[in-house]
């Protein structure tokens, strides 16, 4: 059963090892463990980043400002590659 009061946001990592960079990929939000469970996320829009893909030499923010309640979790999903 999902807990109603956990909200989670994920922000998703992935690493270059050639170019030795971790750039973010992308930042979801769930409203509870179910919608997490379920693969079911609000993706939230970061700003401060070049068009095409996320990263870190931007240093991307993500304002929800009142849109999302503030997260109860944080995770963090990393895939690195050799």
């Amino acid at each position: 059963m999902a807990k109603i009061h956990d909200r989670i946001l994920e922000i998703k990592l992935t690493t270059a090892q050639g170019a030795q960079t971790v750039n973010v990929t992308a930042f979801n939000y769930y409203r509870d463990r179910g919608q997490l469970d379920a693969s079911n996320p609000f993706p939230l829009a970061a700003e401060n980043v070049p068009t095409g893909a996320l990263g870190v030499a931007t240093n991307p923010e993500v304002k929800t400002g009142e849109l999302v309640p503030p997260p109860t979790h944080i995770r963090f999903v990393v895939t690195a590659s050799a």
